[in-house]
């Protein structure tokens, strides 16, 4: 069933919401620091892609439906679409006082070269690994994540449960 691309929209503006949300609590919490440096933000993607989606057919109809200024301005114009990690990063850019960092990961190392060609800020790593070997091992480099967007490939054998139940560990973690 072809949706238009409402399907990404509609993940792009909870993805949007969620982390501009939790970025702006510790910016609140840690803006304000003695020494002068911003305080770090870290978000981690498991399943990154190159960073740029093709424009969704019927983006202009859901912008107007859904009026958020922080994902519309995240979003801006042109042909391309920003994929999550981009979005994630122009989000966060967007608050302004936050030093961000972002671990972008897709499987297939073809998306991961493409990628290095859409970063736009902060500071970004590359990993290419499968989805849930990546969060192990990012896991144990500090800092540790702010925002971590679970986001596993269609065609996973293993299903959305086993990323709901990744998702439900790192929120105990």
């Amino acid at each position: 069933m072809d949706t238009g691309g409402t399907d990404i929209i509609w993940n792009q503006f909870i993805l949007a919401a969620a982390l501009g949300r939790t970025a702006r609590r510790v910016l609140e919490r840690e803006g304000g620091a003695p020494d002068g440096e911003a305080p770090r933000f870290s978000y981690v993607d498991t399943h990154a892609g190159a960073g740029r989606l093709p424009r969704p057919a019927r983006l202009a109809e859901v912008c107007r439906a859904l009026p958020a200024a922080a994902w519309s301005v995240a979003v801006g114009s042109g042909r391309a679409f920003p994929g999550s990690w981009v979005l994630a990063g122009r989000v966060i850019g967007a608050l302004g006082g936050l030093d961000h960092e972002a671990d972008v990961n897709d499987i297939d190392p073809a998306a991961i070269e493409a990628a290095k060609a859409n970063r736009e800020g902060g500071w970004v790593r590359f990993w290419s690994h499968d989805w849930f070997s990546f969060l192990r091992h990012r896991f144990v480099l500090e800092p540790r994540p702010g925002f971590v967007f679970i986001d596993p490939p269609a065609d996973d054998p293993r299903g959305p449960g086993y990323a709901m139940d990744a998702a439900i560990l790192l929120d105990t973690l």
